[in-house]
């Protein structure tokens, strides 16, 4: 006590007792900052990787006379299926299902387990998803987070740690959490800071949304069982966290840059089999599949990368082109006049106009003016012969 007393003494003395409580609040600021920044940065990369597979849910349900909007959240585990809880979908009248990418797709309910509160829903097919797996104990103390909907606010990042990890309540198994739990993240995936899938949320103490309940992936996998589906058992390392192991598309790229041939298509297929974790990466393998030439999977591909990045120019007008080469007049035509907004001096898109109004609409007022533009921006091109041809060919018209 004569050692504490002392120190505070002396701070009084030499800075006031002001500047020194200013300083330990300073420095305890600092302190839990860098705790926030560790624990942040350690589970990005798992956050950007399940991110793409959550989706948001919203249900209409006719309530005496009235329609009535629930919202939720749901997490895809395969190409095409989509588990959520129950009381989000049962018995209601419409079910719409929206991606990260602006994707929206209507849901038809598979299977339930209401005793549960599961629900596997059928939606329209998209790569990837988050394969449930059998895992270990889940213990006391586990760094968890989950990814959800709430309020309807898509991808909201929640972050908490187990509090019970077995916990029955009217005969039903939970993990009982402390994680910041609102109207919309039922049906969002928990995961542990070992990149594991342990629960989906099914709702919180109604006296305290810090207190949240979620039913354990086991559920999930009796569920699917139930209704046909193979179920996973476990790997010697969880599925989840072998993402962390594979290559980035990004390193994968670079590495197929030297090469040539036959070795630099399998670096090419490697990119395409991929996880693409960002907008960057989605490009990456649109432009694989655009070097295999599979111009189809190519188009899809970058029509979700131009949905998360719109303002790429070059990108809208390269969908443009393969667009065009399908046929597709109005869909390239839509991206062509958001790559004119973008850079109205870009010669190359007023070539790609003057065709889709040609070909596509059999406009030729629209694709002379578009030819025209083309051949002031671009007198001396190698297509400005071809052009100058057609608008020969269709003087007076």
């Amino acid at each position: 006590m004569r050692i504490r007393e002392t120190e505070k003494m002396y701070y009084h003395r030499v800075f006031g007792w002001r500047l020194w409580l200013a300083i330990q609040l300073i420095v305890l600021q600092l302190i839990m900052l860098q705790a926030q920044r560790v624990d942040a940065n350690d589970i990005t990369p798992l956050v950007e990787y399940v991110d793409p597979y959550v989706m948001c849910i919203e249900s209409l349900q006719r309530e005496d006379g009235q329609l009535q909007k629930l919202t939720g959240t749901g997490v895809q585990i395969q190409p095409g299926l989509v588990v959520t809880v129950a009381h989000q979908v049962k018995n209601v009248d419409k079910i719409m299902v929206y991606r990260r990418d602006g994707q929206v797709s209507p849901g038809k309910v598979l299977a339930l387990d209401e005793v549960n509160d599961l629900a596997l829903l059928q939606i329209a097919q998209h790569p990837g998803g988050i394969q449930p797996v059998t895992i270990d104990q889940v213990t006391i103390g586990d760094k968890i987070f989950s990814v959800g909907c709430p309020f309807g606010f898509d991808h909201s990042l929640s972050r908490g740690y187990v509090k019970k990890p077995h916990l029955m309540l009217d005969g039903r198994a939970f993990i009982e959490m402390d994680m910041s739990i609102h109207t919309g993240d039922s049906g969002a995936p928990v995961f542990d800071s070992q990149r594991r899938w342990i629960g989906v949320v099914g709702g919180y103490w109604t006296k305290s949304q810090s207190i949240g309940f979620a039913m354990p992936v086991e559920k999930v996998l009796d569920m699917l069982h139930a209704a046909g589906y193979q179920r996973a058992e476990t790997p010697s390392v969880p599925a989840v966290a072998k993402v962390a192991e594979v290559a980035s598309i990004q390193t994968l790229w670079a590495q197929a840059e030297p090469m040539q041939g036959a070795e630099q298509q399998q670096q090419y297929e490697k990119i395409i089999r991929a996880v693409a974790h960002n907008a960057r990466e989605l490009k990456l393998q649109g432009l694989a599949q655009v070097s295999l030439g599979h111009t189809e999977q190519a188009i899809v591909v970058l029509g979700n990368y131009l949905r998360q990045v719109p303002d790429d120019m070059i990108f809208n007008v390269l969908l443009a082109e393969m667009l065009i080469g399908r046929e597709r007049y109005e869909e390239a035509l839509t991206y062509l006049l958001a790559a004119k907004q973008l850079k109205p001096e870009y010669a190359t898109l007023y070539l790609y106009l003057g065709q889709v109004y040609d070909l596509g609409y059999a406009n030729i007022v629209s694709a002379k003016a578009s030819y025209e533009q083309f051949l002031r921006l671009s007198p001396n091109s190698t297509e400005s012969y071809k052009v100058k041809r057609w608008l020969d060919k269709h003087k007076g018209s």
